[in-house]
């Protein structure tokens, strides 16, 4: 493609193309492979805001829960980002129409962003800190199958 650089894709003038009604900027596009991760989480990824998969939240995340959030991400100095405390109220998806702690992710410098360093310690930090991150699904098991083909009660859990 004539005037087309894969280094610099940007430089060829093209009109963004979305990829998806949820990829609606560039700047998605390079944080998706990062913060798409957020999705087996019982949190938001922004899908049903204007800043899908750059702002992450949930009813429950309060401000000191972004608070904390914010500074172990400052912590882990990812390169090429920046985090801000946005509250929300997605309109669709996960916890729509409910007003959300969050926090908004600011790429400003496309070329050190690494995202999926980035998105899994974004995922490690939920993890670690709020504790409905993880939702009712992952503490209720669903009965197991035996090799006899008859069910069983699952294991128990391990405290919290």
């Amino acid at each position: 493609m004539s005037g087309y650089d894969p280094e610099d894709p940007m430089a060829a003038g093209l009109p963004w193309v979305l990829p998806s009604p949820n990829i609606p900027t560039p700047e998605t596009a390079v944080v998706y492979a990062g913060t798409g991760m957020i999705e087996a989480l019982n949190i938001s990824e922004g899908r049903g805001t204007t800043t899908p998969f750059l702002w992450f939240g949930a009813p429950f995340i309060t401000e000191v829960h972004v608070d904390t959030l914010i500074a172990e991400l400052q912590a882990a100095e990812l390169p090429g980002v920046l985090y801000r405390p946005m509250f929300a109220t997605p309109t669709t998806s996960k916890h729509a129409g409910e007003f959300c702690g969050g926090i908004q992710m600011h790429v400003t410098d496309v070329e050190a962003y690494e995202p999926v360093r980035t998105g899994v310690h974004v995922l490690a930090a939920l993890l670690r800190n709020v504790e409905e991150a993880t939702g009712a699904r992952a503490r209720t098991a669903a009965p197991r199958r035996t090799s006899a083909g008859s069910t069983s009660s699952p294991a128990p859990s391990a405290p919290a």
